[in-house]
């Protein structure tokens, strides 16, 4: 093969990786959208350039329903869900663990920051679907006690700053959770039990795995 060919080889290898490492950063902190990827091949370079200046830090609320509870001996738990069977089975763990006459549940479903624009008419109907599954979710506890979450950002972020804004007691996750692998994704479960300042508990069979955090 000749060195030009080489050359053309090198340079479109280097073109499309920068634009992948871009992505793959994105997906690490909350943009998950699919349609991604072929920019991030096509534009290379650009994509990771255009990336800095649309880069959102900070994880925000879009959409909360609920009120807090103002009775102290209740045990504050935030539940992560995400739509996997495993976040169904962490919230069902709870209620059986804590029980739902002594628990303030706080759940939180956490979607991708292009999710969530504000005047996009898709994700306006996804966060309108999304808060009614939540909703449902808190009915069959009796809507008692329970605040209905929807935020945009990295799961594992946008959990951490709401268990801490809320003062919760307890952070129920699964171990695995639906969307994009685990490979771009991480794992958010781990993530949030090397970095919690409160227990967690993990959920990834029938039977609840509780970890506690010393710090």
């Amino acid at each position: 093969m000749s060195s030009s060919a080489w050359t053309i080889i090198v340079f479109v290898a280097v073109w499309v990786t920068s634009g992948l490492v871009a992505l793959w950063w994105m997906a690490r902190h909350g943009y998950r959208d699919p349609r991604w990827i072929l920019l991030a091949i096509v534009l290379g370079p650009a994509f990771a350039a255009a990336v800095s200046e649309r880069y959102e830090r900070s994880p925000r609320t879009i959409a909360s329903s609920g009120t807090d509870s103002e009775e102290s001996d209740r045990v504050r738990v935030l539940v992560g869900l995400d739509g996997s069977a495993q976040s169904d089975r962490a919230l069902g763990s709870v209620a059986r663990i804590v029980g739902t006459d002594r628990a303030w549940l706080l759940l939180v479903r956490v979607v991708g920051f292009d999710q969530a624009e504000p005047d996009d008419p898709e994700a306006a109907s996804l966060v309108s679907a999304t808060t009614a599954e939540l909703t449902a979710k808190a009915e069959q506890f009796g809507g008692n006690a329970v605040v209905c979450t929807v935020a945009a950002g990295d799961p594992a972020d946008t959990i951490l700053l709401l268990a801490e804004e809320r003062d919760v007691d307890l952070i129920a996750v699964g171990r695995h959770g639906s969307g994009l692998s685990k490979a771009i994704m991480g794992n958010v479960a781990d993530a949030v039990l090397r970095r919690a300042a409160v227990p967690v508990m993990i959920i990834g069979t029938e039977t609840p795995n509780v970890k506690p955090v010393i710090t």
